[in-house]
């Protein structure tokens, strides 16, 4: 390793930029999860304009993210690279429309593969996890698992993401899970169920370890940041630093929300301040059930970082998702 290789640098180069999210989102006061000193929880909100939550403007934000999301790393550095080098405008064109057309059929072929019970999860909630985890915690992406689990040569089961972060002394492996949901109370019960699983599955878990170090695929400039990644992975490195790495369970749950409905009778100008007293007790519930099903499942020593999003319809915005998108017509 090079003495240059400065790894909060690597790390920063890698995550994405999602300045302009703070548009889409604001928080909401969540309350500390008690019973284990393991586990956070986030709360957003759509942002409201003239009194309603701006919906077609979260699409709009998430489409432009399908990209990153969906391509390795390698490959958008390998396009990005060839588009300097197009001798005029319609090469450059081609070639940037040509890549976003390849994330949008892996999409498409991603919703082929799965049955009609599994579509409704859906993977809107997948890339917004991404960003959440990018933007909120500077936890940028090395794995994408859309890329790998559309391979017919390579089918791919288990989180819905991989992403990293570091505290100075401890590399942190965030696995995704997400779900949409119709109900708040169901979209956690199915992350428990699904991470339950998991943790019951010593093969699945070594699958995760096994994708992280054979299909990172970051490009050349972050060679030297794949191999200090595997020696936090690797117990028998002689730098010590398998024992200074943690694995945190990061999910994401979008839910309907009724009150939406409730503020319809609401002056504009009132909306946004009524629905965060709203929100805010939902917060409340939202911590009590993630207590309930730690404590339990006696999952009081895994690490969980929680991210919650309200919706007026979870079917509405997914639908308005793969529309924007042209993933469906």
């Amino acid at each position: 390793m090079s003495n240059t290789f400065n790894l909060d640098q690597a790390l920063s180069a890698l995550n994405g930029n999602h300045a302009q999210f703070d548009l889409r989102v604001k928080a909401i006061t969540c309350p500390k999860i008690t019973g284990s000193n393991r586990a956070q929880c986030k709360m957003y909100y759509l942002t409201f304009r003239d009194g309603l939550p701006t919906v077609t403007e979260f699409v709009e934000f998430l489409k432009w993210r399908l990209v990153p999301y969906c391509l390795p790393r390698k490959h958008r550095e390998e396009v990005s690279k060839r588009v300097a080098e197009a001798q005029d405008a319609v090469e450059m064109e081609r070639l940037v429309v040509e890549q976003r057309d390849k994330a949008v059929s892996l999409f498409i072929k991603a919703q082929k593969q799965k049955s009609t019970k599994k579509k409704k999860a859906g993977e809107p909630g997948e890339v917004i996890l991404y960003i959440l985890l990018e933007w909120a915690l500077k936890a940028p992406q090395i794995i994408s698992k859309m890329y790998l689990k559309t391979s017919a040569e390579m089918p791919i089961h288990g989180s819905d993401g991989i992403h990293v972060g570091w505290d100075g002394t401890n590399m942190t492996f965030y696995l995704g899970e997400s779900k949409l949901y119709e109900s708040l109370s169901g979209g956690i019960g199915a992350v428990f169920t699904s991470i339950i699983e998991f943790l019951g599955s010593k093969a699945k878990q070594s699958r995760e370890i096994d994708i992280i170090r054979d299909h990172m695929n970051l490009g050349k400039d972050m060679e030297e940041l794949q191999t200090e990644l595997l020696k936090y992975l690797d117990p028998y490195d002689s730098s010590g630093k398998g024992n200074q790495h943690r694995k945190v369970f990061a999910c994401f749950v979008g839910y309907n929300f009724n009150k939406f409905a409730e503020l319809k009778k609401v002056s504009p100008e009132k909306v946004e301040a009524e629905f965060i007293k709203f929100a805010e007790q939902r917060a409340k519930d939202a911590v009590e059930l993630i207590e309930n099903r730690i404590k339990s499942k006696e999952l009081e020593e895994i690490n969980f970082e929680f991210f919650l999003i309200p919706f007026p319809s979870v079917d509405d915005f997914r639908t308005e998702f793969f529309k924007s998108t042209g993933i469906t017509k």
